[in-house]
């Protein structure tokens, strides 16, 4: 088996929003960016970030567009955390890798796809300096950069409270941004301390 965790995306590919960021446009005014994005040309090749079970294959026309969660127990690193669940989304892909088959097992550092710009993407109008949603059309096209990235996520479900106050007492957290909770169903956990966290059994 591979490391736990993959790195590599965050070292080549520069981040655009960070965890945390206040959102002022619509549909999202007033929440907080429950992940990051990271900066891409269309076709910039996307791989898993940490172990698991390939749990969501969709493709929707807005939110996250072309996107994959991948499932992670996280009772195999120690019995305190028993039953409790790491997921992973990746959003607003162009294409999905071949191999990627629902509820297939993948390894942090394999392929998954291919960064695009579906979904809710925006670009600015070179008139008027107004963000505008990238047309379906303009997503299809190879050659069409403009909103494309990589939206990363990591969650756990509301009932895994248990695994916020591992990871603060693990990683000694005391005000630090460790998650938001928004939306509902989930926990957002901050990708900078979940890291941090699994590197403790890499």
């Amino acid at each position: 088996m591979s490391n736990l965790i993959f790195k590599g995306q965050q070292n080549n590919y520069p981040t655009t929003s960070d965890f945390g960021e206040e959102r002022s446009f619509w549909p999202y005014y007033g929440k907080k960016h429950e992940g990051i994005d990271m900066r891409g040309n269309k076709k910039t090749q996307v791989f898993c970030e940490i172990n698991g079970v390939i749990k969501e294959r969709y493709d929707q026309k807005n939110s996250y567009g072309k996107k994959l969660l991948i499932k992670t127990n996280l009772g195999y690193l120690t019995k305190e955390l028993e039953g409790c669940i790491l997921y992973q989304l990746y959003g607003h892909l162009f294409k999905y890798d071949t191999k990627v088959k629902l509820g297939k097992f993948i390894e942090a550092g394999s392929l998954l796809g291919l960064m695009g710009n579906s979904g809710n993407c925006y670009t600015k109008d070179p008139n008027t300096g107004i963000y505008v949603p990238v047309t379906e059309k303009q997503q299809n096209n190879e050659n069409f950069n403009e909103g494309v990235h990589l939206h990363l996520s990591f969650m756990t479900e509301l009932k895994n409270k248990k695994l916020l106050e591992y990871i603060k007492e693990k990683l000694n957290l005391k005000n630090e941004l460790l998650f938001l909770d928004q939306w509902g169903y989930y926990y957002w956990l901050n990708p900078k301390y979940v890291y941090d966290f699994l590197n403790l059994f890499n």
